[in-house]
Formats: structure tokens, sequence, C-alpha cells
């Protein structure tokens, strides 16, 4: 089902909004950039940097250092399944579909840098 808002009845008018794109996946937009009259929202919108934990976060500049489940897991003192967990939450926050596609976002946000 897609559902169609007003930019003015949502009151984003020069705010941010998010847009499909043609691989499915949402961007980022000024609402002046959409047309002026509506704009198209069919899934949730994708999670803000500050949404994940403090944990998620970490587990995440791991996996963009190129550890392994068991690696960060011995690194952080817990089990494997814990840190899955975890990998499961920020993928799901994050609507990343794989390790790549974390190290990108990891490098992306600076979570991780090459420095």
């Amino acid at each position: 089902m897609t559902i169609r808002f007003s930019c003015a009845a949502l009151g984003i008018a020069g705010g941010l909004f998010t847009r499909m794109r043609g691989d499915g996946r949402h961007a980022l937009v000024r609402a002046g950039a959409l047309s002026a009259t509506a704009a198209v929202a069919t899934a949730p919108v994708p999670y803000v940097v500050g949404d994940l934990t403090p944990r998620e976060r970490e587990v995440l500049a791991l996996i963009g250092e190129g550890l392994s489940d068991r690696a960060i897991a011995q690194r952080l003192f817990v089990s494997e399944a814990t840190v899955k967990t975890h990998i499961n939450n920020l993928f799901t926050k994050a609507g990343l579909r794989d390790r790549a596609e974390a190290v990108r976002y990891a490098f992306t946000h600076r979570i991780v840098t090459t420095d």
C-alpha cells in the first residue's frame, strides 16, 4: 500500500523527508526538492546513526575494521550469539543487508575512519 502525504499538511516545508529511490531504498531529500503537492512514503524511515545503542555502534565499528563475529565477541568479552544479536539489530535499524553494506555505512557515517 502506498501512502501519499501532503508536504504542507505534514508541516515539513524546508525540512527533510524520505523519498523512494529507483532501487527500492529511501533517500533523504529536502522537502523543497519534492513535488509541491506530495511526497511518497512506502516503507519505514531509515534510522539515524544516533538511534544505535553505544554497543551497536561499537560492533559496527569493529565490523568496519573487518573483524569476524568471533573476533568481535572476544574483543568485547561477550558470546558470539550476543554479537549476532547486536548485528541483527543494527542491520534492521539501518536497513542493511550484509556486512559489505555495513562497512560502507560505517565509513560513510564516520563510525570508522582510515586514520
